[in-house]
């Protein structure tokens, strides 16, 4: 009996070590396909992998970093600027928008809408205008309706429509008048007249209207008349 005993122990003994040995012989052959395979890395094709994932990466960075900065600028902005007092006559503007508005007497603002209007009424050239414009928080500004669009100073130059080559001069309240021929316009506006001439973008064509064609230099409609009958933008809304 004991040497059954004996013979059994020594066959669990044998197995044991046979396992051992497989499990070694199982490592060595993982390593080898590991090393295999570190053999077979492309490290070019790693290092440019890296690198545009982290320019990726930083292109994000700045971009998030632009925003945060647009943002803290706003709000700077708005910080420093405390609500004022506005009344009839002012230019308003917010940090918010480059549009520029003017207060009228009905105590709306009205948008100027491009240079053509802006220097028919305002002296822009020689410096000092941007004096003349009273800066407001964006939320001031949007509380204060708006009332349109202020119109090219009547009989301060010809005007036209970009699509279409009738030269008109304007009255009063945006009416326009058909100037017939070149001398008539000569006469009106003198020699350079064609090139004083402000081309309106269709779009803004509908805050006019059109009259009777002027006849002559003496009309009721002659440039230096309606320059006399207009000297604000309130007389040409007729709110004067």
């Amino acid at each position: 009996m004991p040497k059954k005993k004996g013979k059994k122990a020594a066959t669990k003994q044998t197995v044991s070590v046979g396992q051992k040995v497989l499990i070694m012989v199982g490592l060595i052959a993982g390593l080898g396909a590991l090393a295999a395979g570190a053999g077979s890395f492309d490290y070019e094709k790693y290092k440019r992998r890296r690198a545009y994932y982290k320019q990726q990466q930083l292109k994000k960075t700045m971009q998030k970093t632009s925003q945060n900065k647009t943002a803290q600028t706003v709000q700077t902005a708005q910080k420093k600027l405390a609500y004022k007092r506005v009344y009839p006559g002012m230019l308003i503007q917010s940090p918010n928008t480059t549009t520029l508005y003017y207060v009228a007497e009905d105590f709306k603002k009205y948008i100027l809408p491009n240079e053509d209007v802006l220097t028919s009424w305002y002296k822009v050239k020689g410096g000092g205008f941007g004096n003349s414009i009273t800066w407001i928080p964006y939320d001031q500004l949007t509380k204060i309706q708006t009332g349109g669009n202020v119109r090219i100073r009547p009989g301060y130059r010809p005007i036209k429509i970009t699509t279409d080559p009738t030269v008109y001069t304007g009255s009063k309240g945006g009416v326009l008048h058909a100037i017939e021929n070149e001398d008539l316009a000569l006469q009106l506006y003198g020699p350079k007249w064609a090139l004083k001439t402000a081309d309106v973008p269709d779009g803004f064509f509908v805050n006019y209207t059109i009259g009777d064609p002027i006849e002559s230099k003496n009309s009721p409609y002659a440039p230096a008349k309606q320059l006399i009958a207009t000297p604000t933008i309130d007389h040409d809304l007729g709110l004067k």
